[in-house]
């Protein structure tokens, strides 16, 4: 997949997206995840998005339900 079809998918999903790179690193936030974490791209850019938004909730279960990991 290519990652202009990835951001091109983002901007137009209504539900928060991320992207990350394979050390998962920020690339790319659409809309509704700004709307809803109140985080920018520029903030959140080449940020592993566990680290920034683990500081405001400690809660592990609900962080993991976050994000689907790569399978190896």
């Amino acid at each position: 997949v290519r990652l202009s079809d990835l951001l091109r998918f983002a901007l137009s999903c209504q539900i928060p997206l991320l992207i990350t790179d394979e050390n998962f690193r920020t690339l790319h936030i659409n809309k509704a995840w700004n709307v809803i974490y109140q985080y920018t791209l520029v903030e959140m850019e080449n940020q592993n998005p566990t680290n920034i938004l683990m500081r405001e909730s400690k809660d592990l279960e609900l962080m993991e339900k976050f994000y689907v990991l790569p399978r190896k």
